[in-house]
């Protein structure tokens, strides 16, 4: 099988893995994502905390919920970590609230719309210490949809004003013509630019799981040992809990998101899948369109068996695997 590259005008272009190497460049975009989805259950370790709002002494509680050494040594999902990311969590929550409250001062120049602080609003881009890229996990933010377009231009700048105020400085390297960042410390902010809803994500660059980042490494050497070029502001979206496993219950199987971080357009889905209880993944096919029947023969075609995917064979759509 021969690799044809990703065509970021195209709506139907594809490429694939095989044998032969190929010169795909992808030159696509995954900058910002947005989803609304309620956060009231994000803060349910509350609890946790004494009334005052400072953390309680939990060593000495009587029926307590969570050790201060469990805090200490939290592991990944536990209670432990949820504590001992309270202030964190907490300061881009108020950061979040303290820029929709602000919003609400500038009723002059800012249409009064309906601000939405959500929880897992989208993700914020990290540069790793190799030089590679991942998105964090968590986030807080807001969006809204002017009912005016020309009002966009006064929520960009009223939420650059206020980060400013907060002593957040704009990252250069990250802000582009249609978004703009901003770093305080560990804190990183976005927001939409030129563009309608106006859509705004903070989130603390520490928030990123580990098997996350080892899932996305392993991804990036499968991609580029199926002959395709990585380049070095190109970022792979991909989530663990997206990973199932075939009919069959020999393959594991993966669908995740490749972009590029200076692009504000684009993006495109790519293929993977692996014998179960191994830790090497293969490439099959990347595109932002119908993928070709013929990427997915021999183990490919078992391994996404059942998953609903839809191939082209020339002439009419077919489900892989059937």
């Amino acid at each position: 099988m021969e690799n044809n590259s990703i065509n970021t005008g195209a709506l139907v272009s594809y490429n694939q893995g095989g044998a032969k190497k190929s010169k795909t460049s992808t030159v696509l975009a995954i900058v910002f994502f947005l989803t609304t989805l309620g956060f009231g259950g994000a803060f349910a370790w509350a609890m946790l905390r004494d009334g005052g709002g400072s953390r309680a002494n939990t060593a000495g509680s009587t029926g307590c919920a969570v050790t201060e050494e469990e805090v200490a040594t939290a592991k990944e999902g536990s209670v432990g970590e949820i504590v001992a990311n309270y202030d964190s969590e907490k300061e881009v929550r108020d950061l979040i609230s303290g820029m929709v409250s602000y919003m609400g001062t500038k009723g002059d120049i800012v249409s009064p719309q309906y601000q939405s602080m959500t929880y897992d609003s989208g993700s914020v881009v990290v540069k790793l210490d190799d030089g590679g890229y991942v998105t964090t996990d968590k986030s807080y933010g807001f969006a809204v949809t002017p009912n005016n377009v020309e009002l966009v231009y006064s929520y960009e700048n009223a939420a650059e004003e206020y980060l400013v105020s907060q002593g957040f400085t704009k990252n250069t390297e990250f802000s582009a013509e249609f978004e703009s960042v901003f770093d305080k410390d560990s804190v990183r902010c976005e927001f939409s630019k030129n563009s309608s809803p106006f859509a705004l994500v903070c989130s603390n660059t520490s928030w990123y799981k580990k098997d996350k980042l080892e899932l996305i490494k392993a991804l990036k050497e499968a991609y580029v040992n199926g002959g395709n070029t990585f380049g070095d502001k190109n970022i792979i979206i991909a989530d663990p809990s997206k990973i199932e496993t075939s009919p069959s219950g020999k393959y594991e199987r993966i669908q995740a998101t490749i972009g590029n971080i200076d692009s504000p357009v684009g993006s495109a889905y790519m293929m993977f899948y692996r014998e179960k209880g191994t830790t090497e993944w293969t490439f099959v096919t990347a595109g932002n369109g119908i993928p070709s029947c013929s990427d997915f023969e021999g183990a490919a075609s078992e391994a996404f068996a059942g998953s609903g995917l839809g191939c082209s064979d020339g002439s009419d759509i077919k489900k892989v695997g059937e």
